[in-house]
């Protein structure tokens, strides 16, 4: 078994949302739409995941996916570096402490992350379009992330873009050729708005509202 500190690094490189998305645009979309400044006030507040314990906060200006979990793991297998002393895993060659809980010869270590998914201060934009909300999220120079928005019922859908279907709905709306390096589009309003009634934005994620 890997040291705690090379576990929790593994742990949060797959849960944040920070991997290259599959698709850009090259610009905020949809295209010639207003920009919005803050999220509604029907649209802010608390949700759970429906399939796992992570939490999505939306307020004025933000997105916000907090992660709490347990990791267990047994005492057998921690490094011979670390030592144990009551609630406290300390890194002998480092003197680093991590609080941990020890019940019979397992070893279980608390983990809150909390990831930004959008941020209207860190040049997102916000855009409602056809009854949906779309975020904006600058990844490189005229290259945007979009993931749409949707409430229904107090079921939040946060939706986004996969390889593969889509990519070829979005070349074929484009008239663009298939390009295996790099899925930037140049994609008019129009052309949006079809994408969007094709069943874009396929992969989603769906969060409970929180009284």
């Amino acid at each position: 078994m890997k040291r705690l500190e090379i576990v929790i690094a593994i742990i949060i490189l797959a849960t944040l949302s920070s991997c290259e998305p599959p698709v850009t645009f090259t610009e905020p979309q949809p295209s010639n739409t207003r920009s919005l400044s803050k999220f509604p006030k029907r649209i802010m507040g608390n949700y759970k995941n429906l399939k796992d314990s992570s939490l999505v906060t939306i307020n004025e200006k933000s997105i916000i996916q907090t992660y709490d979990f347990d990791l267990k793991q047994s005492l057998k297998n921690i490094d011979s570096n670390f030592v144990i002393s009551g609630d406290t895993a300390i890194d002998t060659k480092t003197n680093e402490r991590t609080f941990v809980k020890i019940i019979g010869d397992s070893i279980i270590q608390h983990f809150h992350i909390i990831d930004t998914i959008f941020s209207i201060e860190k040049q997102g934009v916000l855009k409602k379009f056809k009854g949906y909300y779309f975020i904006n999220i600058p990844y490189d120079t005229n290259a945007w992330q979009v993931k749409k928005i949707q409430l229904l019922k107090g079921i939040l859908m946060l939706s986004s873009i996969e390889k593969g279907y889509e990519i070829q709905q979005l070349q074929q709306i484009t008239e663009s050729e298939s390009d295996t390096i790099s899925y930037n589009f140049n994609i008019t309003k129009r052309q949006f708005k079809t994408f969007i009634k094709n069943d874009g934005f396929i992969n989603a994620e769906f969060y409970a509202k929180m009284k």
